[in-house]
């Protein structure tokens, strides 16, 4: 997974999705209108979630790193149509993955829902995505719901859901069904994750004080039949942690495997130290990205284990040159 994408994926959906038809927070800061909390924002059948501060991403330099020419420009233009600065009037995302994740590839995009907050002035936005040429944009009914669908005619980019909750809250989603269990969701006419044990578990263990952060629930029962005999050792994994922070040309990251006792911790830890061995062997030759190698720290936790990373943006830029994921 490409941290730096992981990293961006929220606030370039969060401006992309004002935009495309145009041409630090903690767990009580993230609030919705009315002041609801995050955890009854998720639904939950989720799977997986993230957050974001958008204007701590902003103020980072993320912004800058992840928005090329034209996204600014575009981001300028609805500005000028709409009066709406999405650099200063959006606060923040939540990123709801809906369904079980597939490791094998068979799902390639899981249904998923974001909550945006900020301020929205909802007749500017709609009249803004109708003046634009990359976009069609329709009012549905969606189980009884008034919801936006928004027809991209650009093929690099890809249809949506919106609605609008209120003028502080907008729910943006791939399907109409998954744009439906947000709405629900919200207004309580469906469960949350307070009523999902193991992703209300990975909740409460996450740390919050990242740019970027979340946690999600991945099958793990196949990896004992993986053909590389390390993988094994996370069949019993529990979930994932995930938390980056971009500041000052630097990347931060933490992640967390969970585990469900400490002889699996320790197995986990063994595989994961392995592996970084090995990886580093490859990068043997190439001095610069054995260096990235080098600041990767694995640690056996009581719970799983935990993964820190910090990278330059000459280093991220020097391991994609490479075909890195980072």
């Amino acid at each position: 997974m490409n941290p730096k994408k992981l990293l961006s994926l929220l606030i370039v959906l969060s401006l992309a999705f004002f935009v495309a038809g145009c041409g630090d927070k903690t767990e009580d800061a993230v609030t919705v209108g009315g002041g609801m909390g995050l955890q009854e924002l998720i639904a939950k059948d989720a799977s997986g979630f993230f957050v974001v501060n958008i204007r701590s991403a902003i103020d980072g330099g993320l912004y800058d790193e992840v928005m090329d020419d034209e996204a600014k420009k575009d981001v300028e233009d609805f500005k000028a149509k709409t009066g709406i600065d999405p650099k200063k009037d959006i606060d923040s995302a939540v990123m709801v993955l809906i369904g079980e994740l597939d490791m094998d590839g068979g799902q390639s995009e899981p249904d998923f829902y974001a909550v945006i907050s900020g301020k929205f002035k909802k007749d500017t936005i709609i009249s803004a995505i109708k003046s634009g040429k990359d976009a069609n944009i329709t009012e549905e009914k969606a189980e009884g719901y008034n919801v936006y669908f928004i027809k991209k005619d650009n093929e690099t980019k890809k249809d949506s859901y919106m609605y609008f909750h209120n003028n502080d809250t907008i729910i943006i989603a791939n399907t109409a069904k998954a744009v439906v269990t947000g709405i629900k969701t919200i207004e309580g006419k469906i469960p949350s994750i307070e009523k999902n044990e193991k992703m209300l578990a990975a909740y409460k263990k996450a740390k919050k004080d990242h740019m970027v952060w979340g946690s999600f629930i991945v099958p793990m029962d196949k990896a004992a039949e993986a053909p590389m005999p390390m993988m094994a050792a996370f069949s019993k994994m529990e979930g994932i942690y995930l938390g980056g922070t971009y500041k000052k040309s630097k990347l931060e990251l933490d992640i967390m495997l969970y585990a469900p006792d400490v002889n699996s911790s320790k197995e986990m830890t063994t595989a994961l130290t392995g592996m970084l061995e090995m990886i580093k062997g490859f990068a043997a030759e190439e001095p610069a990205a054995l260096e990235v190698m080098n600041n990767i720290k694995i640690s056996q936790e009581s719970d799983g284990v935990s993964i820190n990373l910090t990278m330059t943006k000459e280093q991220m830029e020097m391991m994609k040159s490479m075909g890195s994921p980072m």
